[in-house]
């Protein structure tokens, strides 16, 4: 017994540590040693896992094949926006203007080109040889570089001679006023309908018109041509000029989709991230490594403080770490698939179910964090989006299985919870980080809650056994009164049935008022005396008016016969399987108290009063849990209370405090980790259930005088 709450003791079958030393003055053993080693272990093991942030692996893609993966920025960084640069670069080109050059003696051959058309024209008309206006026109066009039609050829052969001199000054100085500015190869069509738009404009009679346009287009000649070589110097210094565009990645953008196209523009925001060219980031890695150092640090405290039993056993450490580790890798793993969100969930949620199925809500809740916050940064960019996605959907799942049911419950309502659960939180986290889900996300997340349950239900079944832990799930089962053995107990031993029926309301009862489990203490008073089944009759309750084969036996050997069942109930409890401290309650129930009844009797026949106490004693163990505790007292007290003549509150308090105190006094509740506060709870809790068992009664008549 103790006056303050102290840490559970280390469990029976723990090995107690018998080498010590001092390291800095601190106190060093080999469960120390454990225990730092797996924290190490642990460390070590998620740094791997997140590994990726310090040493990026280059993309599996060449630029213009279609992207197998999703990549997603994991950090900030400033990249060179190629798109943009190229735009302002075009822009800044553009603007710069084409260099020109003159085109030699391009006014000359123009005019020449009038002169030698309207000369041509003249001797036309006055050459015998050409008789005919159809030779004429031929002749005259033979000596020209520029086609002109045979209208305006016609026109000028027939025109009056006084007039071609007029006609061939127009002409030329028409093509000087459009060749004093450049004139561009390009340019020619536009000068071409501006002259004829001039000369319809002008006092040029109608009949002599179209052959002065004809023959002014026709002369037209282009007088610049681009400088290539120098206008292409003054664009690429004007593009050089430009300063390059810079962007902006935020951690967690996404830098290329699955399937998209790798661009120059991926590589370049490549580039910035260090994917291209990995680099260690030795910062980044220290920074990681130390987070992943405190959370380790920090749940191991938590369990220090309010999970000790789990703090003091090695098996269910290792499993915390399992627990917390699977999911982070699981996830880190699914992200070079594209179902990052719907991977990191389901694992979290399943790491959560078991962890509360199998050890507490609470450890699982804290484990949530834990694996919600290393997700996170298992993401790319450490989205903060999937830190809280995460950690709400284990928390959800905690929940999820820590209502007591049967396992096909367990998983179909895990399993609806967790789908339906994981859908909306990452519904909710994405709308608060302003992103939009996937639409393949939806199947994943859904598909991945159902999985998550039947994986976390059949570790339960296959790790329950394994850790040595006792589960609601498994207690559930066994406290179905249809159950094989509690049926064989209500057979072969009827007494016995029905007094740990009514003495499991009692256990559970006082579990409940001082914060034990309840669940635990009903089924483990259901099987505590399982024992006696191996020889029913040899105890009163089982006797129904029988003569006593006590009476028959020396006490000590009574006493053997009375001790056994603790011993013959743990090993019948180990051969069906039944989780661990319902186990130790066969064999802790009675501790090693003293059977008084024998003891006395042996007392009274030994002709000396020197009487081997050790022989008269019960062979089990002392308890060593609040459950089996109660158990101890409970059990004495029905038993006596059955004695009670006059079953009086005043008697029955008197009764109930002083087998209390002989337990205390005798050093069987020392290790059951129950307070004086709660052995008080417990008192109060037996006296009013017995005083409400033993009531007065209105008596009924018993024929119709109305006689009692």
């Amino acid at each position: 017994m103790r006056k303050r709450q102290r840490p559970a003791r280390i469990p029976n079958n723990s090995t107690k540590a018998k080498a010590e030393f001092r390291v800095f003055g601190l106190k060093v053993t080999p469960v120390s040693l454990f225990r730092a080693g797996l924290a190490a272990l642990a460390t070590a093991v998620l740094f791997a896992a997140l590994l990726t942030r310090v040493l990026p692996r280059r993309p599996p893609f060449e630029t213009g094949d279609p992207s197998p993966v999703e990549i997603k920025a994991p950090r900030s960084a400033t990249y060179t926006d190629l798109q943009r640069t190229a735009k302002q670069q075009d822009e800044a080109a553009s603007a710069v203007p084409r260099t020109l050059k003159a085109v030699p003696e391009a006014d000359a051959v123009a005019l020449d080109f009038v002169a030698r058309v309207f000369d041509r024209a003249r001797r036309a008309r006055g050459d015998p040889e050409l008789q005919t206006q159809h030779q004429q026109i031929a002749w005259v066009q033979e000596g020209l570089i520029t086609d002109i039609s045979d209208g305006s050829i016609s026109i000028l052969v027939r025109c009056d001679v006084e007039l071609l001199p007029q006609l061939e000054e127009l002409t030329k100085n028409t093509v000087r006023s459009h060749m004093r500015g450049d004139v561009l190869l390009d340019d020619l069509p536009e000068h071409r309908n501006r002259i004829a738009a001039e000369l319809e404009r002008s006092t040029v009679s109608k009949w002599y018109r179209p052959a002065v346009t004809e023959v002014a287009q026709g002369a037209l000649r282009h007088n610049r041509v681009v400088d290539n070589d120098k206008t292409g110097a003054e664009r690429a210094a004007a593009r050089a000029a430009v300063r390059p565009v810079k962007g902006q990645i935020a951690p967690g953008d996404i830098i290329i989709a699955v399937g998209e196209t790798v661009t120059r523009q991926h590589f370049a925001k490549l580039e910035a991230l260090g994917l291209i060219r990995p680099r260690v980031n030795y910062g980044q890695g220290v920074a990681v490594a130390a987070i992943v150092l405190c959370l380790v640090i920090l749940f191991g405290l938590y369990l220090r403080e309010r999970a000790a039993d789990v703090y003091n056993s090695r098996a269910q450490l290792i499993f915390v770490a399992a627990c917390v580790i699977v999911p982070v890798c699981v996830a880190q793993f699914s992200v070079r698939y594209g179902v990052f969100p719907a991977a990191a969930m389901s694992a979290a949620s399943f790491s959560a179910m078991v962890l509360s199925a199998l050890l507490a809500v609470h450890i699982a809740v804290v484990g949530s964090i834990v694996v919600g916050i290393l997700c996170g940064l298992a993401a790319s960019g450490s989205d903060p989006r999937m830190i809280v996605a995460t950690t709400l959907a284990g928390i959800i799942a905690a929940f999820a299985v820590s209502f007591v049911a049967r396992r096909t419950q367990v998983a179909v309502r895990a399993a609806l919870i967790t789908a339906a659960a994981n859908l909306f939180v990452l519904l909710a986290a994405n709308g608060a980080f302003g992103l939009r889900m996937a639409p393949n996300d939806f199947f994943a997340i859904v598909t991945g809650g159902i999985l998550a349950s039947v994986f976390a239900v059949m570790a339960v079944v296959v790790l329950d056994p394994l850790l040595g832990v006792t589960t609601d799930i498994r207690l559930a089962e066994l406290a179905n009164p249809n159950s094989p053995l509690l049926r064989r107990l209500m057979e072969e031993a009827p007494g016995t049935y029905m007094s740990t029926t009514m003495l499991a309301g009692w256990c559970e009862t006082c579990a409940g008022a001082i914060g034990a489990n309840p669940l635990l203490a009903r089924v483990g008073t259901y099987y505590h005396d399982i024992g006696k089944l191996e020889k029913p009759f040899y105890f009163v309750e089982n006797q129904f008016g029988e003569r006593n084969p006590h009476d028959f036996l020396e006490p000590a050997l009574s006493a053997r016969v009375i001790a056994r069942h603790t011993k013959d109930g743990y090993r019948l409890a180990r051969q069906l399987r039944l989780p661990q401290k319902v186990r130790d309650m066969t064999r802790m129930h009675h501790g090693t108290s003293l059977i008084k009844y024998f003891y006395h009797k042996a007392k009274e026949q030994s002709d000396s009063d020197e009487v081997d106490e050790s022989q008269f004693r019960h062979v089990g163990i002392k308890p060593r849990f609040k459950e089996a505790g109660i158990l101890m007292i409970a059990d004495t007290v029905e038993a006596a209370a059955r004695t009670l003549n006059d079953p009086s509150p005043s008697a029955v308090d008197a009764l109930v405090d002083r087998l209390t105190q002989d337990k205390i006094d005798d050093g069987q509740l020392d290790e059951s980790d129950l307070t004086f506060d709660d052995v008080r709870v417990i008192k109060r809790v037996l006296v009013r259930t017995l005083n409400s068992m033993f009531h007065q009664r209105v008596p009924y008549p018993d024929d119709e005088s109305g006689r009692t």
